[in-house]
């Protein structure tokens, strides 16, 4: 991360690296748990828009918490991939700008 946060990335670099919130039970313990996971997407955020490069989100169990931070972000540049969130939240990145491929 130090790496990319200096704008060492190689010039033929199109995104950012996978990044997102995985609020699955088998791997969150409690609210501190989701809590380290924000902290991390936030800086991660923060750097892709320094960059200027989209972010290449993926979200489990956790789609509509990571709209609503990427918005309050102010991210304009994201790909929500794999995203198994309702239509309704789905909607809501919609109107953002983002973009989502959907698992069958």
């Amino acid at each position: 991360m130090d790496t990319i946060a200096r704008g060492s990335l190689p010039p033929t670099k199109k995104t950012f690296p996978q990044v997102g919130l995985d609020f699955s039970p088998r791997l969150v313990g409690g609210e501190g748990d989701k809590d380290r996971q924000r902290q991390v997407l936030v800086r991660q955020a923060e750097v892709a828009k320094r960059l200027d490069l989209p972010l290449n989100v993926h979200s489990r169990s956790a789609g509509r918490p990571t709209i609503q931070l990427l918005k309050e972000l102010g991210v304009e540049k994201a790909l929500l991939h794999a995203f198994d969130g309702k239509p309704s939240v789905a909607m809501e990145g919609v109107k953002a700008g983002y973009y989502f491929s959907i698992p069958p």
